[in-house]
């Protein structure tokens, strides 16, 4: 029987024969020992086969003994020969104190030569491009079959694992997509400027309030205590930013005198009582 495994490779259950699908490469073929084991796996897809299972079916069928080590290690080889060919990092998986099963990453279908060769003598096999319109019959989890008629063309690996992948780039392209829109539209956006309201100077300097409600007498007062303590001097075209909390009862009193100069290093001095 030829299966077709993730329209990727083909594998002659009877010759043990794997051909990498739409390339040149060499056929692999397993052997003996390898084909039984991947033979029994395949046609039990979706189930899980004990271990003894395999060993009778492997070994003790054709007159051969070994031991659950020896079949370890022969899985193993038909792991890493299943990664090479569909990347697929566990394609056999181990089911504690049951037995193993192949993964659901491997989707397999089944080329039934008994209907080609039917089609043939009746002449109605068709050719699309120079090649068979060949019968597959793709096996489910219920070990059921359901007819289908594919082309027999060059194909595309395929595994879940990819589609996975390319699921988030996917996904991952539309959020930065959406971020980059967002920058671009809010970052357009203008924001309304901060009133600011001259109430005293410094020398020639201006100062500024954020507040139109500015207490001359009290705060004029804070700002000439903060140019005596910090030596605040009127230079560089500065200009000075006044706030204080006064009209908060509820919180400690503190005033603030930040002077900018034009080469926009900004010095703050902060009181509080």
């Amino acid at each position: 029987m030829i299966y077709i495994l993730n329209n990727c490779i083909e594998y002659d259950s009877e010759t043990g024969e794997i051909i990498q699908l739409g390339s040149n490469s060499e056929v692999a073929k397993l052997t003996p020992i390898l084909n039984r084991i991947f033979r029994v796996l395949v046609e039990n897809n979706n189930m899980i086969i004990p271990r003894e299972e395999l060993l009778k079916k492997v070994w003790d069928e054709h007159g051969l003994t070994a031991s659950i080590n020896t079949l370890n290690q022969y899985i193993s080889a038909l792991r890493k020969l299943l990664y090479q060919h569909l990347e697929i990092d566990n394609a056999i998986l181990n089911i504690p104190k049951k037995g193993v099963i192949l993964s659901s990453e491997l989707i397999i279908t089944q080329r039934n030569t008994e209907l080609v060769r039917h089609s043939e003598e009746k002449g109605d096999t068709e050719k699309l491009d120079g090649r068979d319109k060949l019968p597959l019959i793709e096996l489910n989890t219920h070990n059921q079959v359901a007819v289908s008629s594919v082309i027999a063309k060059p194909r595309v690996c395929y595994t879940l694992k990819r589609n996975f992948s390319l699921k988030i780039i996917l996904g991952l392209s539309v959020i930065l997509t959406l971020a980059s829109m967002y920058n671009l539209f809010f970052g357009a956006l203008s924001f309304d400027k901060v009133n600011t309201y001259l109430v005293s100077t410094i020398g020639s300097c201006p100062v500024y309030s954020f507040n139109s409600n500015f207490d001359d007498k009290n705060n004029s007062k804070d700002i000439d205590k903060h140019v005596k303590e910090f030596n605040l001097q009127c230079n560089n075209s500065a200009i000075f930013y006044y706030y204080s909390n006064h009209s908060n009862a509820q919180v400690e009193k503190q005033t603030l005198l930040t002077k900018c100069e034009d080469n926009k290093i900004c010095i703050s001095t902060r009181i509080n009582w």
